[in-house]
């Protein structure tokens, strides 16, 4: 059978109305469709059982087929009563930090269309390699035209030469506590994507969710990776969500003004 009739069928399967009449698995999967459409990266659609788990304002974790030949990656959903654009700002301040001692990051000059570009090198304790990367953001805005604003989603991908951009601004001092040997000897990540995804709801709430995909190589398996990333969902979607619950008023004054899925800054609360 075709992808679209398996598709049609899957949707009718799930279309019947939640018992209150307001969200039923037919939304969720409506919705997902809807972003599939334009998406960069493959995700699934979830069974009956899981958008159960979801109508039920619970955390539905997922393990998903990479599709670049990779290894397994993992996917978070929630329903969340807080609006797209606070989820989107709980998720998207301070999106990195290099406070903690064994991350260090560069931010790099935006290209069109990105939201976050940099540089990361993570310390790690002997006899394991370090690691780096160099990871740019970029706004769907593909899929926020398409829905008429409905779903916000923002995807990453790691460059491949970023080793080679980064060693003439490593080479010059501008990567404050990095020496070049110790660079040269880092293993570059040979893959790390993912997305972020935000869509509104007909009951007024929103469906919030985040995958990834990731292989740090050399003495890494992959699979002791992703179930490290597949463990750690629950508490990236809880940070998320409490830090999207501060967003009125936190989000407001002089804050930095952030980028949002229809490429423009969300306005400040007031």
């Amino acid at each position: 059978m075709s992808a679209l009739p398996m598709m049609l069928l899957h949707l009718s399967s799930l279309a019947s109305a939640a018992p209150d009449g307001t969200l039923s698995c037919g939304n969720l999967v409506a919705a997902l469709t809807e972003y599939r459409a334009h998406a960069p990266f493959a995700i699934p659609l979830p069974s009956a059982s899981q958008c159960k788990t979801l109508l039920a304002g619970k955390v539905l974790k997922m393990r998903i087929p990479n599709d670049v030949g990779g290894p397994v990656g993992a996917l978070a959903m929630v329903v969340s009563p807080l609006s797209k654009e606070e989820l989107w700002l709980g998720s998207a301040d301070g999106e990195h930090s290099g406070e903690q001692a064994e991350l260090i990051t560069h931010d790099l000059p935006l290209r069109p269309g990105q939201m976050f570009r940099w540089y990361g090198f993570v310390d790690l304790p002997r006899p394991l390699s370090d690691r780096h990367f160099l990871i740019h953001t970029t706004i769907n805005q593909a899929v926020e035209q398409a829905t008429e604003g409905r779903v916000w989603s923002r995807h990453w991908r790691l460059e491949d030469d970023g080793k080679a951009t980064m060693a003439p601004i490593v080479a010059s001092g501008a990567v404050k506590g990095l020496d070049v040997e110790v660079f040269k000897e880092a293993v570059y990540l040979p893959l790390n994507y993912g997305a972020w995804l935000f869509v509104d709801l007909p009951d007024g709430r929103t469906l919030f969710a985040y995958h990834t995909a990731m292989s740090l190589g050399g003495d890494f398996p992959d699979g002791l990776v992703n179930r490290y990333t597949y463990f750690g969902l629950d508490r990236l979607t809880e940070l998320v969500l409490a830090q999207a619950a501060t967003a009125r008023g936190h989000y407001r004054g002089t804050h930095a003004l952030i980028m949002g899925g229809n490429g423009k800054p969300v306005p400040r609360y007031r």
